[in-house]
């Protein structure tokens, strides 16, 4: 078998994903599997697209919600835990104390929802890879 892109070449395997022959220089392995450079892209620009999240969106549902920034992320124990916590501090509005700890959770939740956005864009953080 020849390689689909070099076809003066012989392949070394075939492409896990497209079948297609490859040989040494158009194999690119992902996951331990030989892949050609076209199905590497695609995959790559896919795997961009599921985990690419927006920082401005995830502050914005923590500004309505404390913890939904964090559940949109994929980080869903923070993110319910914060709303937990808000819960339970506007609860205890009532008795005056609640609405300092709510307005700091508030502050909390957003910055983090924000940061975590941008960390998992950049790659530093793999919450929830589902989009």
């Amino acid at each position: 078998m020849k390689c689909y892109n070099h076809p003066e070449k012989d392949a070394i395997g075939t492409c896990a994903r497209c079948g297609r022959g490859i040989c040494p220089e158009c194999n690119v392995p992902i996951d331990g599997k030989d892949t050609c450079k076209n199905c590497a892209g695609i995959i790559a620009s896919h795997s961009h697209a599921a985990t690419h999240k927006e920082p401005v969106l995830a502050l914005i549902l923590s500004f309505f919600i404390p913890g939904m920034g964090q559940l949109y992320l994929g980080n869903n124990d923070r993110g319910l835990k914060l709303i937990i916590c808000a819960v339970i501090a506007w609860i205890l509005t009532a008795v005056c104390i609640g609405l300092f700890i709510y307005l700091g959770i508030w502050i909390y939740g957003m910055y983090d929802a924000y940061t975590s956005a941008e960390k998992i864009n950049r790659g530093e953080l793999s919450y929830g890879q589902c989009a």
